[in-house]
């Protein structure tokens, strides 16, 4: 083992010196090539130096209790009842914490919270049943804040969201609005509440993020989640400087596929269903974002986001939208919605 750990550390020592000098001999024999080397080479340094300090620093040394470092009595998480966020909640109750679960008012956020009672009774546990795609916050912040105004509430996960699929001019607005405000803007009176209140109690806390490593490219036909996920992830980034001083955390994750509702949502996308093969489990997520929370404020998860980040390295982002727009309606998504819309016309004018 220790010969083993020897060998890595010379590998991670090693190889970024060789590549330096190489990159230095090809600048000194091709000094035009010298400001696209520099650059690709910092691109591609930072990006896969940081992720090596993660694997190392999150995975493998330090240990991801929640409860202890944040002497944390209290969570709260948003989606709770099903897929990812069902497995930050059962990761919480692993860890002894008491839990408030905010999801839809049906029979899964009911039978969780039943089975959790009865398998836990030396833990609380409160449920909130609201709908996050509302336009009005306080229809939902006023029950979340009528169930938490008693107790600390040290841990925030902002994990709700959904993805509707289709043309943006097929799909009723309304729609589209109700996609928006759960993915992005139930995230901002949620946050804006339960950090003031960590801060008025001058104790140390945690922000975390549920993402998508679809924000990082356009999502024709389905373009309110890939829209909706950025903004939640330049959001986490900026308060993150405004309060790591203060001893509170942000965390925001960029899932790979997850094995979860979200592609029986998602069937009509022969592009999402692609990924499908390459699912993992949401415990996945939940191990990441514990393991992440108070040591790095990003988190790619998994090889599809790192290879779409890496994609990025070469394309430019903005070059990118470029060849989306020209070529997005060869596919057979496009070809699909196309169809599917001249039939409703069609329905409509008999």
């Amino acid at each position: 083992m220790v010969l083993i750990g020897e060998a890595v550390w010379a590998s991670a020592v090693t190889l970024p010196v060789e590549a330096w000098r190489t990159v230095c001999a090809a600048c000194a024999a091709y000094p035009y090539f010298a400001p696209f080397a520099l650059v690709g080479f910092l691109s591609l340094a930072t990006y896969v130096g940081l992720l090596a300090a993660q694997l190392l620093v999150c995975d493998l040394l330090l240990s991801d209790n929640l409860k202890t470092r944040y002497k944390a009595d209290w969570a709260l998480v948003t989606g709770g009842s099903s897929g990812i966020g069902r497995a930050i909640v059962e990761k919480l109750v692993g860890q002894g914490l008491n839990v408030v679960i905010v999801a839809l008012q049906d029979k899964l956020l009911d039978e969780l919270f039943a089975e959790l009672s009865a398998k836990h009774p030396h833990l609380q546990f409160r449920k909130v049943g609201v709908s996050l795609a509302e336009r009005d916050e306080s229809s939902y912040m006023g029950p979340i804040i009528a169930a938490t105004s008693d107790i600390h509430i040290s841990l925030v996960f902002n994990n709700a969201g959904f993805i509707c699929v289709g043309f943006f001019s097929d799909v009723p607005l309304g729609k589209w609005m109700a996609n928006y405000h759960c993915n992005a803007t139930c995230a901002l009176p949620i946050s804006h509440h339960f950090l003031n209140r960590m801060m008025e109690a001058k104790r140390p806390g945690l922000l975390a993020y549920t993402s998508s490593s679809a924000c990082l490219f356009p999502n024709p036909f389905s373009s309110l989640y890939a829209s909706s996920k950025a903004f939640l992830t330049m959001f986490a980034c900026s308060i993150a400087a405004e309060v790591r001083s203060l001893g509170i955390d942000v965390v925001v994750v960029h899932p790979s596929p997850m094995a979860t509702n979200f592609f029986k949502a998602g069937e009509g996308l022969a592009m999402l269903m692609a990924f499908k093969k390459l699912a993992a489990g949401p415990e996945v997520i939940a191990d990441v974002l514990f393991s992440t929370a108070g040591r790095f404020v990003v988190r790619d998860q998994g090889a599809v986001t790192i290879f779409f980040r890496l994609v990025l390295k070469v394309l430019d982002s903005v070059f990118f939208a470029e060849l989306t727009s020209w070529f997005a309606h060869t596919t057979g998504d496009y070809k699909q919605f196309t169809a599917q819309r001249a039939a409703a016309a069609k329905a409509k004018a008999q």
